[in-house]
This record gives structure tokens, sequence and C-alpha cells, in this order.
């Protein structure tokens, strides 16, 4: 059976432009493999936060389930967004669709509420917890889905991956939205490579890839075999189309870059996809010639690209001409726009005012923070 792990990067709110790409991979890519799978909420972008408290954003959302299952013909779709009941509860979701249907949901069983997550104020937790049966590749297969948190359930009294496998399922497949921090992979990895080594069914992840204000998604997808070998990856930090055949035997190295590479590419990420979906183009910053201004330029021409980042050096008494030189030698070698603008009258103007504050004073730090200030 071939699969797509679409590891894509939607934007919180925006459901046309995340239907679209959504349907996009679809058509591209529905004639050349037998199942796509989409990370948690694609539709909405995570997290949506208050967007899920107004009626409209609600059923608008839900109707694109349905605009995107029109679009689906050759392929099983697996994907993530919100499910309304008859009495008006809100779910967090995985959807299947065959054929133009949606032949299968299952809800998310464990709510995180902790660190960025805040997922019982707007969601209820799943009533039931059953495969979904399916016909691939002239195959009936039994999907155990899962979203996200379902995966780590060691410390819940609910244990989701068990409950599936009890249940029949005979592939476990996980669509998350989860945060980046350091060696985050290697957390999943290894969670995953448990359940399989007590349940022995392959298990595919597609985690979500992108920046959401201070919320960064890595990607990562990940997708093992029965016997627990690492058979595909997403990349790290990028929008990825992960392509493999679940009948593969070929492990794959499992290679991890190191923090400063995995932090500095978290940081170039972040600030891309908060100026792209704030629909900013170019940055100001001040360059003091120091080393926080330094790498905060470097991270911001390698996002934006060097040619929408000016470099501003606001002199005053206080600064040295080795802080000058070092600020324009910076602008050069990151071939970007470099500004001179002498901040000395506004310093001067500050102290004349705070004079009478500073009387009887010897000249210290504070009239030197005031350059910092201005």
């Amino acid at each position: 059976m071939k699969v797509i792990l679409a590891q894509i990067n939607p934007i919180v709110g925006d459901i046309d432009g995340n239907v679209a790409k959504i349907k996009e991979v679809i058509r591209e890519k529905s004639f050349d493999v037998d199942m796509i799978v989409f990370p948690e909420m694609c539709i909405t972008g995570y997290p949506p936060q208050d967007l899920l408290l107004y009626k409209n954003f609600i059923n608008k959302t839900i109707n694109s389930t349905f605009e995107i299952a029109n679009s689906v013909v050759d392929s099983v779709v697996i994907l993530g967004n919100i499910r309304l009941n008859s009495d008006n509860e809100l779910y967090n979701s995985a959807f299947v669709i065959q054929n133009k249907s949606i032949v299968g949901f299952q809800d998310k069983s464990l709510l995180p509420s902790y660190d960025i997550f805040d997922e019982k104020r707007y969601f209820k937790h799943a009533v039931n917890i059953e495969p979904i049966k399916i016909k691939v590749c002239d195959q009936n297969i039994s999907i155990g889905l899962q979203i996200c948190e379902d995966m780590w359930d060691q410390d819940y009294p609910v244990k989701v991956v068990e409950e599936l496998c009890d249940r029949g399922a005979n592939i476990i497949i996980n669509i998350s939205a989860s945060p980046f921090h350091c060696d985050k992979v290697i957390d999943r990895k290894n969670i995953i490579k448990y359940q399989i080594s007590k349940f022995s069914v392959p298990f595919l992840y597609c985690n979500l890839v992108g920046g959401q204000d201070e919320v960064i998604f890595d990607g990562q997808s990940l997708a093992f075999n029965n016997k627990g070998n690492l058979i595909a990856i997403g990349k790290a930090f990028s929008e990825d189309l992960v392509e493999f055949d679940l009948d593969s035997n070929n492990e794959l190295k499992f290679v991890l870059n190191n923090k400063e590479s995995q932090l500095y590419n978290a940081l170039k990420l972040g600030i891309k996809d908060y100026f792209k979906k704030t629909g900013y183009n170019r940055a100001v910053i001040g360059l003091s010639g120091g080393i926080d201004s330094a790498l905060t330029a470097t991270i911001a021409a390698d996002a934006l690209g060097n040619e929408n980042v000016i470099g501003i050096s606001m002199p005053s008494k206080y600064s040295s001409n080795h802080s000058l030189d070092d600020a324009k030698s910076l602008a050069r070698k990151l071939n970007i726009e470099y500004k001179v603008l002498p901040i000395h009258s506004l310093h001067k103007s500050t102290l004349d005012t705070l004079k009478p504050f500073f009387i009887d004073t010897k000249e210290n730090i504070a009239e030197e923070n005031i350059q910092s200030r201005i």
C-alpha cells in the first residue's frame, strides 16, 4: 500500500486557503497512492482558540470537510477537522474519506490542557474508540485512528492504542499538531516504537509544520512497519509529502541535528511564518554591534531574504567605534541595507529633561541605558 503523509503548513483561520492546499495535494497525488494522511486540525490551523466560539466559523469549517470529500475519488484521505454533534458539542476529530464520502471518524480521546494547550475549553472527549474498516488495494483494513495526545497515553487511565488494537485495528494512524522542543522527535520515535513492541502493528504519524505566533510545529512525520523499523520520515521545519510503501522492510537511519541547529531552524521558521501569516514583508533591526542583534539580524536575513532586512545603528556618546565597525561589518556580510541614525541630540535632550532627578549623583549605568531605551 502506497501512502503519503502530507505534512502541510496551514494558516489559523484561513479555511479557504487551507482547503485549497489540501485539495491541491489530493488532486496531484491521489492517482499515485492509495492513502493520503493530513495532520490534526489542518482545515482550521492549530490552535484555532476562540475562533471555535463563533458559529459561522464552525459551520464553514464543518462544511469544508464535505467540500474536500467531493474531491476524493482514487485514494483514501484522512484529515483532521472539528465535528459538531446533535447536542452542539464540539469535537477534535479525524475523518476517513473514500469515494466522495465520509466513511468514518474518530474523536480525540485525550484533551491536553497544559503548556500551549487548552482543548478542554473547547472540545468534548471521545465517547467511543473504534477502528474504522475500509477496503484498500483489495485488502480489508481496520484503521485505528488517534489524534496527537492519544498516542501519549501512559499517564492517562484511557489507553487509546490498546483499546484500538483490542478492537481489531491492524494499523495505527496518528494525526498530530505537536509543538517543537529540542529532541522532541526522539520522544515521539520512542513512544511509537514502544507501542509497536506491544501490539505489532504498523504506525503512521503525520505532524503539522509551521509557526503560529510563539508556537512552532516541526513536522518530522514518521512511518514504522509492524516490526518497528523506521521506513519514512518527513523533513524538519518544512512542508513535505512523505511518500512510502507500507510493505517496505528497508529501515532508514535516524539522524538528528544538534540542538543549536534545531533551535536555529525553529527560530527561522517561526520568524518566516510570523511575517507571512500576518502580512508583513520587511524587518527593521537595530544593530548595536553586539552578539544579540547580530544573531537576530542573521536569522531575519535567512528567514526573510537579505533584501527584506534593514539594519540601523543608532550611536550616542556611549557607542564605541568598535561597536559601529562591528555593526557595519555584519551588515556587509549579510548583504542587508545599512543606515546610521545618530541619537546624540535625543540622548542629550533626555538627560536635560531628567537633570532635576540626577542632581548630586554620579553618572552611571542609568544614563548609559537611556541610549538603549531611545
